[in-house]
């Protein structure tokens, strides 16, 4: 599984969430895909997706991923390194 977060802040992420779901519709991303698509205004057509997640199924989700995708956000970056610390 392919995990996509790009956090709370304010801004949307929009030419990501697109450019990831066109990938999966175009067969080239075959992994399911789960988007957490904060304050973006385009809603994904071939992938999982919520507005916002609460944390414990970030938690999860980030754990569950072989890839995590994000914009960059401290919090993304330090939860998604410290998995591979704990395994």
């Amino acid at each position: 599984m392919i995990f996509v977060t790009v956090g709370t802040h304010e801004q949307p992420f929009n030419r990501l969430i697109q450019k990831v779901d066109e990938l999966k519709r175009d067969g080239i991303i075959q992994d399911d895909v789960i988007m957490q698509t904060g304050f973006s205004t385009y809603e994904p057509k071939y992938c999982q997706w919520s507005k916002l997640i609460p944390y414990q199924q970030m938690i999860k989700n980030v754990a569950d991923a072989r890839i995590v995708i994000t914009h960059g956000g401290a919090r993304d970056i330090i939860g998604s390194t410290k998995k591979n610390h704990d395994n």
